[in-house]
């Protein structure tokens, strides 16, 4: 298994001109890699605020975070999994 790095994703900047595609881009590779990664590091933001802004948690980015408890449940069933294969 490998080892994957994703750095200043920046989901919902200003300055995007489609801020909707480029997480369904991100989702699309997380879903690409989601077999063979031993591990996922963000780096860097993922979501793109100032605390100077009005709202300091950001909002939507469903699908992303969706994604990202889909890989969290699946490393801990393959964990199991693999736990048992050894005992």
């Amino acid at each position: 298994k490998k080892i994957y790095f994703a750095s200043d994703v920046h989901l919902g900047n200003r300055y995007s001109s489609d801020p909707m595609a480029a997480e369904k881009r991100l989702v699309r590779w997380l879903d690409e890699i989601k077999h063979d990664a031993a591990a996922v590091y963000f780096l860097g933001d993922v979501f793109d605020y100032w605390y100077e802004y009005k709202y300091v948690a950001p909002r939507g980015h469903v699908r992303f975070l969706g994604k990202i408890a889909e890989l969290n449940e699946l490393t801990q069933i393959e964990e199991r999994r693999v736990g048992k294969e050894c005992r």
